[in-house]
């Protein structure tokens, strides 16, 4: 069971990850052609991710202990 949670746990944090890249690619490319607003949608969403990100990365860190 605990094998399956930590690879579920995994899968996630690798998909956050590769969302986090997303925004930040987003971010950069289309920065001049975005709204304010949207601009700050997208980084608050890239902020919410990457919180996401380090939460998960200290669940794995202590199921490994």
């Amino acid at each position: 069971m605990e094998k399956e949670t930590k690879m579920q746990l995994v899968a996630k944090l690798t998909q956050l990850k590769l969302l986090s890249k997303m925004y930040e690619h987003t971010f950069k490319n289309a920065g001049n052609q975005m709204s304010r607003q949207k601009m700050d949608e997208l980084l608050d969403a890239k902020l919410e991710t990457d919180k996401q990100i380090a939460l998960l990365e200290k669940v794995l860190k202590e199921l490994e202990k």
